[in-house]
């Protein structure tokens, strides 16, 4: 089963996030006392945001970690004919089942669906969860009954304590980055495009590293041309038509020396094995398009 999952690609996303956040936690210092609440809420949505986002990615790589029993309504199955489609719809769903519960919870959820460990000091948890969730849903709930009372105001939320919540957030990114990048550094690019390959290609004449090598940039490029043009002389039309579409991501011009279309297979002539194979490579195009054109894979 190919895994769209690069752990690369995770730490950099958490890496990201947290300079978001860490800009927040410095503008909380110096700005006016009515910004410091708003600002707080933005920076836990950023850190939530963010444990959602890795769940998709996470769930999409590896579904067997859904509940065993889906339910897919009529609706999602009329609308669309991708399986990956419906996938993705029912991940949006599930992961909202849990990110609607306290946060300790939800990153228990997390922790737990991604086989990591994270030491959380949860009295914390709890209370930063109960800030931002008083200031969302309870910050106007005196505002009519003190309408006529003269000189009433609510006591506003203390700069340092959000700020040392938001700082607490950003080092939790931190370990939450560091356990991810322990538990599945070996989800790399390179894991990403061989298994492609090797899920489309079973036949011993178009082994990975005998048709691609990488250059001093880590980008994949052709070994050695002149030994592929004598390759596909002896591989199937359809794995004729796989290599085409591969080749195409690379060089667009690089087929016409390869193949006449006359030499490739009408699709009705693809058996059920060959259109899932040809599914797969369309998937990983839309997610991964220059994986094959440029893209920097090997470190």
């Amino acid at each position: 089963m190919i895994r769209f999952f690069v752990s690369d690609d995770v730490t950099a996303l958490i890496s990201k996030r947290k300079i978001e956040i860490n800009s927040y936690e410095k503008i909380l210092m110096r700005t006016d006392e009515k910004y410091i609440e708003p600002i707080f809420v933005y920076s836990y949505s950023i850190f939530e945001s963010t444990i959602t986002e890795i769940l998709r990615y996470y769930f999409n790589a590896f579904p067997e970690k859904i509940d065993k029993n889906i339910s897919i309504g009529k609706e999602e199955l009329l609308s669309t004919s991708m399986t990956h489609d419906i996938l993705l719809s029912y991940v949006e769903e599930y992961i909202r089942k849990y990110s609607s519960k306290a946060l300790s919870e939800y990153l228990h959820f997390f922790e737990k669906t991604l086989d990591i460990k994270i030491s959380l000091d949860l009295l914390l948890v709890d209370k930063i969860s109960n800030q931002r969730n008083i200031i969302m849903h309870d910050s106007f709930k005196r505002d009519l009954l003190s309408l006529y009372i003269y000189n009433e105001k609510l006591p506003c939320s203390n700069r340092a304590v959000l700020q040392s919540y938001v700082r607490f957030l950003n080092e939790l990114l931190d370990i939450i980055s560091d356990k991810i990048c322990s538990k599945y550094a070996a989800y790399t690019k390179e894991r990403l495009v061989r298994c492609v390959w090797n899920s489309v290609f079973s036949s011993p004449i178009l082994r990975f590293d005998d048709i691609w090598n990488f250059d001093t940039n880590g980008a994949l490029s052709i070994r050695n041309f002149e030994a592929i043009k004598e390759k596909v002389k002896d591989i199937s039309r359809t794995e004729r038509l796989f290599l085409a579409i591969i080749f195409q991501q690379f060089n667009n011009n690089i087929n016409e020396e390869l193949f006449s279309f006359r030499e490739l297979p009408p699709f009705v002539s693809l058996d059920n094995e060959s259109k899932n194979k040809l599914i797969k490579l369309i998937d990983f195009f839309k997610y991964y398009p220059l994986f094959f054109g440029g893209e920097e894979i090997k470190k």
